[in-house]
């Protein structure tokens, strides 16, 4: 039985869309998916989630079923339920919307780019990434471009084809490095997700190294963190671009290693004095290779 919002045992929605009652201060999980519904007293309570400026992101339960129009103005058949932590809410999209469907993998590029920047590795507007939606037709979501990466909202997306294409008219512009991402998602079929981040230690290293054309990493236990690495006694070596504003040319070039079957290009690249990009078979695991690249540069920049 859901319990009106007003009351002592107020009934709250998680962060992974289950509904919690509050007793003594502290949630308790029931069984109540997004979807479900509930009596409230004569009146049957449904669960729906909703990112709209109608009802101010927040999750919102329906009596009976929701309008087909819906997100709609809040009126007396809706209750606010607060949120039960301060975790960003689930994004959800309109079936209109050209990012409908994707809401996961928006989302988890809304919590890469929040932690990057608490890292300090994706400072101000600096960085892009993409989580692959589809393979058959390649599409990706990637960041828009000039957005802060620690503020990205769920309208901060594009998605775009194996070309780099947005495939819907009026969306946002994507990042400039969008061509990158697509290089990656192309060759590799494999991938799941592209990072790229800005940090100090990738930056100097880029520069540090450039002569010698990639950085050179060894020994360290923390490489049996990167994908298919299962001991420190292991040696690698992260490829160096030069920097262009020409991403075209620039995008030519990881083609071609990586259609010249270049080992070095198995886990990453630098572009000099710029930043490092990264994969993975999914976001989960790109963001491991991030973290794990960023410790092994620090550590190399240190002078180990």
């Amino acid at each position: 039985m859901l319990t009106s919002p007003g009351s002592a045992n107020r009934w709250l929605l998680s962060f992974h869309s289950a509904a919690y009652p509050v007793s003594h201060g502290k949630p308790r999980k029931t069984s109540l998916p997004i979807g479900s519904a509930a009596p409230l007293g004569s009146s049957t309570v449904r669960l729906i989630d909703c990112r709209s400026p109608a009802v101010n992101a927040r999750w919102v339960a329906c009596l009976g079923e929701p309008p087909p129009d819906f997100p709609a103005p809040l009126s007396n058949r809706f209750l606010v339920l607060d949120m039960p932590h301060p975790r960003q809410a689930d994004v959800f999209f309109p079936s209109q919307h050209p990012l409908h469907g994707y809401e996961a993998a928006v989302q988890g590029l809304r919590e890469c780019g929040a932690e990057f920047h608490r890292r300090g590795w994706s400072l101000g507007t600096s960085s892009n990434y993409s989580v692959i939606v589809n393979r058959d037709p390649l599409t990706l979501v990637v960041t828009a471009s000039g957005k802060h990466k620690e503020k990205l909202k769920p309208e901060d997306f594009v998605v775009i084809d194996g070309e780099g294409r947005p495939t819907v008219a009026g969306q946002p512009k994507s990042s400039a490095e969008t061509l990158l991402h697509c290089v990656i998602a192309r060759r590799m079929p494999h991938i799941g997700a592209i990072l790229h981040t800005h940090s100090v230690s990738a930056t100097l290293l880029s520069h540090r190294f450039l002569e010698q054309g990639a950085v050179p990493i060894a020994g360290f236990e923390m490489l049996k963190g990167l994908s298919g690495i299962t001991t420190h006694e292991t040696a690698i070596e992260v490829p160096i671009f030069e920097n262009t504003q020409d991403i075209p040319v620039l995008a030519a070039q990881v083609e071609s290693r990586i259609d010249a079957a270049d080992t070095s290009l198995n886990h990453g690249y630098l572009i000099h004095r710029h930043g490092l990009y990264t994969w993975g078979e999914d976001l989960d695991a790109a963001r491991r290779q991030i973290e794990i690249f960023e410790f092994l540069f620090e550590c190399v920049a240190r002078g180990e």
